[in-house]
């Protein structure tokens, strides 16, 4: 039994208990931040196991990222543009509805009013479809995610069909509103997804794919735009339209690729059917490291259920990472990017007469833009890979 302590006897304070315990919540966050970013910094002169840098990228992984790519995100590069190029267009079709509704001409304020909220709209859509993933990713899992947001995105080309056969501009700004919520959500899910079934050394590069094909939407719509192809007064409706047919395309092919493990196993508690799915993915059947990974970090989440978005805001421990996102987030709002995007039609029509000499400089800054990311998924990261961090995508494994 030990001897009762003493008066003088130094006892913790009500203030060393409180530090003690916020001490720990940061260690346990740390922690969590280190298996959720899959970044874990080892000690000093400590080597990260030799399993997590020779994950090779397998057949299945390569086909579902190209797919999902090239049919989600580049609907969201695609629609980020594609009403610059028919303004004009636009804007008479405006004219003439308005004058055949209410048999009278519009002001040009009211006209320009009608297609700033063409525009803008799609920013709202966008906000109201990036906030929606987080319960949607929860409730119907990733896969079921991207098949309601190609399915809003089906609707969306349907009323921008309708809008010119019945003659009813309402139609074409609610597509935009539909088009933008189908944005938000692919700029949220299609990375989720990708980073969850992804090993991790080559999370990065694969989650950068995402934004090529972005770049690849906002070219392909800046080169359909012309006048030689769907930029005429007949074809437009047809260009703002297009997105459909890839809407449909997923529709088919997203029922058939395989759940994310990391929702099967701790958003479903399926274990089993998270094993096999990893199977496919990594081309082989010994999986247990995959599962014992997904194991550690549901034992993490459990843990730190209790934070409040307050204590995470100002957790020490995710001091630096909030830091840099929104520096990274703001900075990238603050140089006026978007407002460029949306008119930099008008913006170029004011510097040159030639209406065909904006519509080109823009299709050579995009080109620009998509060689720059290319480079960014190919070139090596700046450290070590024993540093933990992701290589580039390759193309030489696994019979690929």
């Amino acid at each position: 039994m030990p001897p009762p302590s003493s008066p003088s006897s130094p006892r913790p304070t009500r203030r060393r208990a409180v530090e003690r315990e916020r001490y720990c919540r940061e260690s346990r966050v740390r922690i969590l931040v280190s298996k959720a970013m899959y970044l874990e910094v080892p000690e000093k002169d400590e080597e990260i196991h030799p399993r997590y840098l020779h994950q090779e990228l397998t057949r299945p992984l390569m086909t579902i990222t190209i797919i999902l790519t090239l049919g989600s995100s580049f609907q969201y590069g695609y629609n980020l543009w594609v009403v610059n190029h028919p303004a004009a267009l636009i804007q008479d079709y405006y004219n003439n509805t308005f004058r055949m509704k209410k048999k009278e001409t519009p002001q040009l304020i009211g006209l320009n009013f009608l297609y700033t909220l063409t525009s803008v709209i799609y920013s709202l859509g966008g906000l109201i479809g990036s906030l929606m993933v987080c319960p949607m990713a929860d409730t119907c899992g990733r896969k079921g995610t991207l098949v309601i947001a190609n399915l809003l995105a089906f609707i969306s080309a349907i009323f921008m069909g309708f809008s010119t056969i019945v003659h009813t501009y309402e139609y074409g700004i609610f597509s935009r509103l539909l088009s933008g919520v189908c944005s938000g959500i692919f700029s949220c899910a299609v990375p989720l997804y990708l980073a969850e079934i992804a090993p991790r050394n080559l999370r990065g590069g694969i989650m950068t794919m995402g934004m090529v094909a972005v770049a690849v939407g906002v070219l392909i719509s800046q080169i359909l735009g012309l006048r030689e192809f769907l930029g005429s007064e007949r074809k437009w409706a047809i260009l703002l339209s297009l997105t459909g047919v890839l809407a449909i395309f997923q529709l088919f092919l997203l029922p058939k690729f395989p759940e994310s493990p990391r929702f099967l196993l701790i958003q479903r508690k399926n274990e089993e059917k998270a094993r096999q799915v990893l199977k496919v993915l990594r081309a082989k059947e010994d999986v247990e490291e995959d599962i014992e990974e997904l194991h550690q970090e549901d034992i993490a989440e459990l843990e730190e259920k209790e934070m409040s978005v307050l204590n995470r805001l100002t957790c020490k421990g995710l001091r630096r990472q909030i830091i840099c996102v929104v520096l990274l987030m703001a900075g990238q709002q603050f140089t006026g990017i978007n407002a460029v995007y949306y008119y930099a039609e008008t913006i170029y029509r004011t510097v040159w007469l030639n209406r065909r000499k904006p519509r080109y400089i823009s299709i050579i800054s995009s080109i620009f833009v998509l060689l720059t990311l290319l480079f960014v998924v190919s070139a090596p990261p700046p450290r070590s890979y024993k540093q933990g961090f992701s290589q580039p995508v390759s193309f030489k494994s696994n019979g690929v």
